[in-house]
C-alpha cells in the first residue's frame, strides 16, 4: 500500500486485532524485554498518577506507559459494559496505514477480571504543547501547529468500507467478551463512540448518520420551549461527511520533542485516542474550540483541526450541552 499518496484508505474491521488480550511481540518493547518484564497489577496501581492522570502509570526505565480503561455503567441502568479495545486498535492501525501520523507504539493490551483494560504502550519522550506554549516563539507555534495539521489532514484519508454507514469507533464489528462466571459476558453490537458526549449513554454503533443526529438533537421539552424555533437545529452540519477523527485534539494531547541546541522542535506524537471515531467533519474543530478559552490558542487550533462556522459551532454546542457536555 502506498501511504504517501492522497488516495483513500478503506479500513476493514476484520483486519484489526480484536482479542480481549493480545501482545505484539514484533513491537519495539519485546525486542529488548520479555512479557515477564511487564509490570504486575500491583506495580501498575502503585505507579498510578493523580488527578487527570489517575488512570496512567509510567515506567521510564522500560519506556512504558500503561493506561487503564475502565468498564462503565450505562446511564440510568445497572448494565455494565466492559472497557472498549478501540484505542488499542487505533494505535496498532495508524502506523500501518498512515505512518506519517505519529502515535505511541502499542505493545498490547490485557483484559482485567472486572471488565477493565490495561493498554501497554510507548512512553513518549517529550512535553505537551499546552505546557510548552508560553515558551514558544510565533515561528515555533506556526511550525508545530502546521505539522500537527498535516497529520490531521492525512487522517481524513481513512474511510469505511463501501456500503458501511455505521457511526462508532474505528471498527464497527461486534465484539465478543467472555469472563468465567461473569455477568459481563456477551456481545457488544459494534464498538460505540467513546466520545465523552456519548460515553455511558450509547452502547452500540449508530447504524447511520440519521440515527446519530436523532440522538444528538434529543432535548428535554422545557429546553425546546425556550429555544428559538429557527435556531440552532437548522445550523447543524447535516451535510458534513463522516470522517475518522481524534475527537479530543486539545493542545495537551499533542506531544513535542524536548528542546536541544540547534535542533528544531517537532511533533513527537499525538496521544490519547480514546475518544476517536467516525464523526462529522465539524466535530473536531468544535471540540478543540470548546476546550480552550484563549483566543490565540483557538486561532492556532483551527490551523490544526480546520475552522468551523460560528453558527455550526453554536448549534453543536447547544445540543452537546443539553446532553451534559463533555
Amino acid at each position: 500500500m502506498n501511504n504517501n499518496c492522497d488516495c483513500t484508505i478503506k479500513v476493514d474491521g476484520h483486519w484489526l486485532p480484536s482479542q480481549d488480550t493480545i501482545f505484539f511481540f514484533d513491537s519495539t518493547f519485546f525486542k529488548n524485554h520479555t512479557i515477564s518484564s511487564l509490570p504486575s497489577t500491583a506495580e501498575i496501581k502503585a505507579a498510578t498518577g493523580s488527578g487527570g492522570e489517575r488512570l496512567i502509570s509510567r515506567f521510564p526505565s522500560l519506556s512504558l506507559l500503561v493506561k487503564r480503561v475502565l468498564p462503565f455503567k450505562v446511564f440510568r441502568s445497572t448494565t455494565i459494559i466492559p472497557a472498549p479495545i478501540a484505542e488499542g486498535q487505533v494505535l496498532w492501525a495508524l502506523p500501518r496505514l498512515l505512518p506519517q501520523i505519529r502515535v505511541p507504539e502499542v505493545y498490547g493490551w490485557r483484559r482485567r477480571d472486572d471488565g477493565g483494560l490495561y493498554i501497554f504502550m510507548e512512553l513518549v519522550d517529550g512535553e505537551n504543547l499546552r505546557d510548552m506554549w508560553p515558551t514558544l516563539s510565533e515561528e515555533e507555534k506556526e511550525q508545530l501547529c502546521g505539522e500537527a495539521g498535516t497529520m490531521v489532514r492525512a487522517l481524513r484519508r481513512l474511510a469505511r468500507l463501501t456500503g458501511e454507514t455505521f457511526i462508532g469507533a474505528l471498527s464497527g464489528l461486534s465484539i465478543n467478551y467472555f469472563y468465567l462466571n461473569s455477568p459481563l459476558s456477551g456481545t457488544m453490537g459494534g464498538q460505540p463512540l467513546n466520545d465523552r458526549v456519548f460515553q455511558r449513554r450509547v452502547v452500540e454503533t449508530f447504524p447511520n448518520a440519521d440515527a446519530f443526529y436523532e440522538y444528538l438533537t434529543q432535548m428535554e421539552p422545557y429546553m425546546r420551549e425556550i429555544m428559538d424555533p429557527e435556531y440552532p437545529e437548522f445550523s447543524l452540519p447535516y451535510n458534513d461527511p463522516f470522517v475518522f477523527t481524534h475527537a479530543d485534539l486539545a493542545l495537551c494531547n499533542i506531544m513535542v520533542t524536548r528542546r536541544q541546541p540547534n535542533v528544531p522542535l517537532r511533533i513527537a506524537a499525538i496521544i490519547d485516542w480514546e475518544q476517536s471515531g467516525w464523526l462529522p467533519l465539524s466535530w473536531e474543530p468544535y471540540k478543540a474550540r470548546a476546550s480552550e478559552e484563549s483566543d490565540e490558542k483557538i486561532r492556532y487550533l483551527a490551523t490544526i483541526t480546520g475552522d468551523i462556522d460560528d453558527d455550526v459551532y453554536l448549534a453543536l454546542d447547544t445540543f452537546v450541552m443539553s446532553l451534559g457536555g463533555f
